[in-house]
């Protein structure tokens, strides 16, 4: 009886932890297959009209997109301008992001350290924030998002391999990823024309954020290193 019991709860716990692997593992083989599709007027033909429905498929996307690393954070951001007013919109990727920066968090989070090496030998360029000081998880996470220069879901794992506390991770990653959000939902709002003035200056603003950002970050980081 008790040989039985075990093998049940041998099989109960391998079905436990299976399912949601093979599961993530469907999203992410669809994602991957069908990712040329993965476009912004597909999204918003697959949207229904229902606001509640669009709203709760919104927020699904900005969680497999952080597992399946193959839709771009920036097309959900400009889906939302389309579909919804400005403010609404805004605050939806906001949420959305929250989502987005959270779950692969929480998976770095449960492998622990063991993580960091592999994502750094799979990411070399990861190896940058290993020398960066990790004592304020707010400032470095805030930084990077701002400049972008890595995958930003392969970064959440990371952040929470290496033990940064949440709060100052998110509240960081909400206020460097703001400029993106703002900018692209503004792209998706004027996306009908983009010759109109708010679609050119959003892509200036882009840009001009990205370089500032580099630029700021590069000389920061060398004031630091003289300062050792």
């Amino acid at each position: 009886m008790k040989e039985n019991k075990i093998k049940v709860s041998k099989t109960a716990d391998i079905l436990r932890k299976g399912i949601p692997v093979f599961f993530w593992a469907a999203v992410i083989l669809l994602c991957f297959l069908y990712r040329d599709r993965i476009t912004v007027e597909n999204i918003v033909n697959f949207t229904p009209e229902n606001p509640v429905l669009a709203i709760g498929i919104m927020l699904l996307l900005f969680a497999f997109k952080s597992v399946t690393f193959v839709i771009y954070g920036s097309i959900l951001y400009a889906v939302n301008g389309i579909l919804f007013p400005l403010p609404f919109a805004i605050l939806l990727n906001m949420a959305g992001s929250a989502i987005m920066a959270t779950l692969p968090f929480l998976i770095g989070r449960r492998n622990g350290s063991g993580l960091l090496v592999k994502l750094t030998e799979k990411y070399p360029k990861l190896s940058v924030l290993r020398k960066l000081p990790s004592e304020n998880g707010f400032f470095l996470s805030m930084v990077i998002r701002l400049i972008g220069c890595l995958p930003g879901d392969v970064v959440s794992m990371y952040f929470g391999a290496s033990g940064i506390r949440y709060r100052e991770y998110l509240t960081g990653t909400l206020i460097g990823l703001t400029p993106s959000i703002v900018i692209f939902t503004v792209m998706g709002m004027s996306a009908d024309d983009v010759t109109s003035p708010a679609f050119i200056i959003s892509v200036c603003c882009e840009i001009l954020t990205v370089l500032t950002s580099i630029i700021w970050f590069f000389c920061w980081n060398r004031k630091r290193r003289k300062s050792l």
